[in-house]
């Protein structure tokens, strides 16, 4: 086991986490959490793998750019399944559901 293969593994999490996105675009949860099942031994695999094989500059870089794919789509698949977050969080800050942001925080 080497760099190359911790960096394959996460690029395939990725690829997961696409499909998994794409399965929840079409209601179908079973085949959300199969991805899930499979991407969890994989993270499992990783975290263990990282601890262990340093990773040059470069491929600190590809694992980071496939960790921000993995957590736009995690974003993506929980507005999915959550929705009543958004309508919670409307609720609580109305200002950010109709576009506007307190004075205060405005730049």
């Amino acid at each position: 086991m080497n760099s190359h293969d911790v960096i394959e593994r996460c690029e395939h999490i990725a690829d997961l986490s696409s499909l998994m996105l794409s399965a929840a675009r079409c209601a179908n949860w079973q085949e959300v959490d199969r991805l899930r099942e499979r991407a969890g031994d994989m993270i499992d695999e990783v975290r263990l793998l990282s601890g262990l094989i340093p990773l040059t500059g470069q491929e600190r870089l590809e694992k980071l750019a496939s960790l921000q794919r993995i957590l736009e789509n995690d974003g993506q698949i929980r507005e999915l399944s959550e929705p009543w977050l958004r309508y919670l969080s409307d609720l609580l800050h109305p200002e950010a559901a109709d576009g506007k942001r307190p004075a205060e925080q405005r730049s």
